[in-house]
């Protein structure tokens, strides 16, 4: 009986505040604990959103969460905090679970966590740099997590001394265009007091403009409105407006009027780029309510954009197969003169 209680003990401590510690990276039990840990150890903080019949949640487990190189690289660079907002009675819970339940629906309502599982990465000032909801792919997940964390480690490097560090924040800045939008969007601010060629200062200022609070946005748009051909608050207007039909529909009318007016290529490229993005991961059921043709319509548009002829026209016939209504010149005429 004494050797049992002795063994419990040290399973205890073992346990403690910070998860198990045979094998895995320590899994944390509460947030603050984590925060603690992350501003101690200079790690960034991991929140795991699950549910427990979820399939890719136990995918993601199985596959990724278990394995010894993730468990490896997990104890170097991160503390892990995972939430789990399975269906509970209330009566099963003890006082710490139910405390911990709180807690965990306060994290998900802060992040506005709608999909399962959502993978979010936050540095030890609290910023988030990464974040994840499904559709994905578990094998390009799983090396976005190691990329954006290298890249994250290295932008920390280059923060502290962003005069020597010349080549490499040029370098690091290209890597995460279209990949990364909220590490780079952290990096943006600095990027565009850093850079002196006016290509990059445009793509800094578009990026810095997207993540800034809008007491910050003023001097963005106004560098934007001195080098953009078009109007930048239509242009901004529309791209960020609340609806996806509108947001598509609007893009898609500047991406098209950009080119034909001669418009910063690289401000061009990263916008097309960026809806490109999004069309691949959105949600199916923005285009059942926008119409199928929006989806298609996009894509089309996007290569138009970005001087990929021969994919555009792919795109455009693959449209007029499930629309021949397309075909009418009036119709594009009337979809590109609209307001």
């Amino acid at each position: 009986m004494r050797t049992r209680v002795i063994f419990l003990a040290v399973l205890a401590i073992l346990w403690g505040e910070r998860g198990f510690l045979w094998g895995q990276a320590p899994v944390v039990s509460h947030f603050e604990t984590a925060k603690t840990i992350s501003v101690q150890e200079k790690k960034y903080i991991f929140l795991y959103f699950q549910l427990q019949d979820c399939s890719l949640c136990r995918d993601f487990y199985k596959q990724i969460w278990q394995k010894e190189e993730f468990q490896k690289w997990a104890q170097e660079d991160l503390v892990l905090f995972s939430l789990d907002f399975s269906e509970v009675h209330p009566f099963s819970l003890g006082p710490e679970e139910q405390k911990q339940k709180e807690e965990g629906e306060k994290l998900r309502q802060l992040h506005k966590v709608e999909k399962f599982p959502t993978l979010i990465l936050e540095d030890d000032e609290g910023k988030v740099f990464f974040r994840r909801s499904p559709p994905f792919s578990l094998g390009e997940v799983h090396q976005e997590l190691i990329d954006v964390v290298q890249k994250k480690r290295l932008w920390d490097k280059i923060k502290k001394s962003l005069t020597s560090e010349n080549k490499q924040f040029d370098i690091l800045w290209n890597s995460c265009l279209g990949n990364y939008s909220l590490l780079q969007g952290q990096m943006a601010p600095h990027y565009f007091l850093f850079t002196s060629k006016i290509e990059k200062k445009l793509e800094a200022a578009y990026v810095a403009y997207r993540f800034s609070l809008p007491e910050n946005q003023e001097q963005y748009l106004l560098f934007l409105k001195e080098n953009i051909a078009l109007d930048p608050d239509h242009f901004y207007e529309k791209i960020f407006c609340s609806t996806y039909q509108k947001k598509s529909f609007h893009l898609m009318q500047l991406l098209f009027r950009f080119r034909e007016t001669k418009g910063s290529k690289k401000v061009l490229q990263e916008t097309a780029h960026r809806l490109l993005i999004d069309l691949e991961k959105d949600n199916c059921s923005h285009f059942a309510v926008a119409g199928w043709h929006t989806y298609f319509l996009s894509r089309a548009i996007c290569f138009y954009a970005l001087e990929e002829d021969q994919k555009f026209q792919e795109a455009w016939q693959r449209l007029i197969l499930i629309y021949p209504e397309w075909k009418q010149k009036e119709r594009w005429q009337e979809f590109f003169e609209m307001d």
